[in-house]
């Protein structure tokens, strides 16, 4: 009699059910940001390989007149809409989000931007409790201080927040090379590191 290994599933980011959230990437928050460039350019590259692969992306910003619209950079490549709240509450998962995402069929979400210890960990903390798989691209975010990024990473990590890079998430919604958006997604990935 031979023993079976039990069935394990374990959740995937799926282009077919899946959406990138840009959480309050802000004129004047970034500039505040630690890696602030690297953190620009690997939100960027993730946009652009969300376009490739055709999966919706949708960016947020808190209190606009205080801190800011979304910043150029990232405002001129995203093909979706900005959610803006203005609410008491630290997470993004605003009304018109929660929508949105109900509308589209979202099962899974990436998730890059800041504050990693404020908005991003309260809007991920959000998804999970209704029952979203989400991923952060730790790449792609950051807070003012590195202690704040390490314990936002670590806090996301232990509450089942997949922990990913924009490059294995791209991949990973892309599922396969024989996909025929792998050069597209390739050539976005292989730009500027």
């Amino acid at each position: 009699m031979s023993a079976t290994a039990p069935s394990v599933s374990c959740p995937r980011i799926d282009p077919n059910d899946s959406a990138v959230v840009l959480v309050n990437l802000q004129e004047r928050t970034v500039p505040r940001m630690h890696e602030r460039k690297t953190l620009l350019r690997r939100a960027a590259r993730l946009v652009d390989g969300a376009n490739a692969l055709g999966v919706p992306v949708w960016v947020t910003q808190q209190h606009a007149r205080s801190l800011g619209d979304v910043c150029e950079a990232i405002a001129a490549q995203r093909r979706g809409a900005v959610f803006s709240d203005d609410s008491d509450r630290f997470s993004v998962l605003g009304n018109g989000l929660r929508e949105a995402l109900a509308a589209r069929g979202v099962r899974s979400v990436v998730l890059a931007g800041i504050e990693a210890h404020v908005s991003v960990l309260h809007t991920a903390l959000d998804l999970l409790d209704t029952g979203l798989t989400v991923a952060v691209c730790h790449d792609a975010v950051s807070s003012r201080r590195p202690a704040d990024l390490r314990a936002a990473l670590l806090r996301l990590d232990q509450a089942g927040v997949l922990p990913t890079s924009v490059e294995a998430a791209l991949y990973e919604m892309l599922g396969t090379p024989n996909d025929p958006r792998f050069k597209a997604l390739h050539a976005v990935i292989s730009s500027d590191s």
